[in-house]
């Protein structure tokens, strides 16, 4: 929350991202529970939905199709794709637009980090075992 301009000092907003110390622990969060020192925040259930419903369209492109310049428009394409979820707004009125917008870019860059970094060690592998082909017949 601290981080996200849009909702900043919102508490309607921060409400719609991190769930109430109050609210009982949900399955889903055992291992958050376990793993955190106390500074951990819980994600609310609205969250949890958006950061799900992201997750999978990422998985879905990444499963049809290899990376290519435009793989992230993909996941927004898949995403934003009606026929299979809609993508409920995070926060109030006011602010839930640039909210759910700042929401979404942050995990897909995250994500795209990772998904570049897999794509990346996979060509290096290749190349090495390339050479390491091509030194051995060289040498034989």
């Amino acid at each position: 929350m601290r981080k996200i301009q849009p909702a900043k000092g919102c508490l309607t907003c921060s409400l719609d991202l991190c769930s109430a110390d109050s609210v009982p622990f949900e399955e889903r969060e055992t291992l958050l529970q376990m793993r955190s020192r106390g500074g951990l925040l819980r994600p609310s259930s609205k969250l949890y939905s958006l950061l799900l419903k992201l997750e999978e369209s990422v998985i879905r492109v990444a499963s049809k199709c290899s990376l290519h310049a435009a793989f992230l428009f993909t996941i927004l394409d898949d995403l934003l794709d009606t026929k299979k979820s809609s993508v409920e707004l995070i926060g109030c009125e006011e602010h839930q637009r640039g909210l759910t917008t700042a929401v979404i870019t942050h995990y897909l860059n995250c994500r795209m980090h990772f998904v570049c970094a897999e794509a990346d060690r996979a060509v290096v592998e290749s190349h090495r075992s390339k050479r390491d082909m091509a030194k051995r017949a060289w040498l034989n």
